[in-house]
């Protein structure tokens, strides 16, 4: 946890990659900020294995990119270390991290490694292991990224 510029404000909760899941979304077009929001919030909910999830969503023309997590974890998390829940902002790791313009990487993480695939700016597909992919495994992450670049 740490407290942003002085120590006041809200405190930022980073949680490690292995914490988290990444899905992108695409989004019917011409959707209202507030209906896209709603929408979005729909197909977590849907695609998600907690009872209750926390995310944040980057947004792309017609998509989002979202990393979800187990906010009753987290909270009970921040709660054991004496913080309040609602004076803490959670982000996982890779938000922290310089994004990509479009293409592949492996990026080492606190607790393992992650593949990315990048494209104009907006994460597409992510994978987390506890150590770092041999060949065959970061090639079948390519595919499965779904972008025929990638590979």
């Amino acid at each position: 946890m740490t407290p942003p510029d002085g120590g006041r404000g809200q405190k930022q909760w980073v949680l490690s990659r292995a914490l988290c899941r990444f899905a992108t979304f695409s989004l019917p077009q011409g959707l209202a900020p507030a209906d896209r929001e709603r929408a979005l919030k729909l197909m977590i909910d849907e695609a998600s294995p907690y009872a209750t999830t926390g995310y944040l969503a980057e947004w792309g023309k017609g998509e989002a990119g979202a990393w979800l997590w187990d906010q009753e974890a987290v909270t009970q998390a921040v709660i054991t270390a004496g913080h309040d829940p609602r004076a803490v902002v959670v982000l996982p790791e890779t938000a922290l991290q310089q994004p990509g313009e479009t293409g592949a990487r492996l990026v080492e993480v606190l607790d393992g490694h992650e593949g990315q695939v990048w494209r104009g700016g907006l994460l597409k597909a992510s994978r987390y292991w506890p150590r770092q992919p041999d060949q065959a495994e970061w090639i079948r992450f390519l595919r499965a990224s779904g972008d025929p670049e990638a590979l």
